[in-house]
């Protein structure tokens, strides 16, 4: 993968690596192929595009957020950080650390996927709400106004008709707000 950036790399690991995410440091071997085959297949490129870019631009940080696969089979989010040591203008060394950052990623998606529901909820509050809302306030309206003759009953069946709708209305928001929690 990082062939051909004119740096020849190994990669020291430690226990965390176990601890952590399940790889017996043994069996990880130190080149950057050992590292990437931990990285998720939709990921590789980026992340070695991403480092080949920190050491051709000569910048002494590096880091990227991508997806490992651990000891168990099972993707986790890292946060990968390292400071890229240069000697004469080259690369000499990358000292990094990675951190589990799934649970972050987890709850992230979890508030995203809430704040969508509450945007339809509040959609349907301030859009589908007020149209039966409107018909019954206009209808009391009319019917304070209207003259002893006119047919109460019609005015009653379509007040109780908006009623309905509105209470249908709520009964959705209801349901959706469950969804929310």
């Amino acid at each position: 993968m990082l062939s051909g950036i004119g740096i020849s790399w190994t990669i020291e690991w430690t226990e965390n690596v176990e601890l952590f995410f399940g790889h017996p440091v043994s069996e990880i071997p130190p080149e950057p192929e050992g590292w990437f085959s931990l990285c998720h297949p939709e990921d590789r490129e980026k992340v070695s595009n991403s480092i080949r870019s920190a050491i051709d631009d000569k910048k002494n940080y590096w880091e990227s957020e991508y997806k490992i696969i651990d000891g168990s089979g099972n993707y986790r989010y890292v946060l990968n950080r390292a400071i890229l040591l240069t000697e004469n203008g080259q690369v000499v060394r990358i000292i990094g650390a990675i951190h589990d950052i799934t649970a972050e990623k987890e709850t992230m998606n979890k508030l995203s996927e809430q704040n969508k529901k509450l945007r339809e909820i509040a959609w349907t509050q301030s859009h589908l709400v007020r149209a039966p809302l409107a018909r019954i306030l206009g209808l009391i309206e009319m019917y304070d106004e209207v003259e002893k003759n006119i047919d109460s009953k019609s005015i009653n069946q379509l007040i109780y008709a908006s009623a309905k709708e509105l209470d249908e209305i709520i009964h959705l928001i209801n349901d959706k707000t469950q969804d929310v929690s």
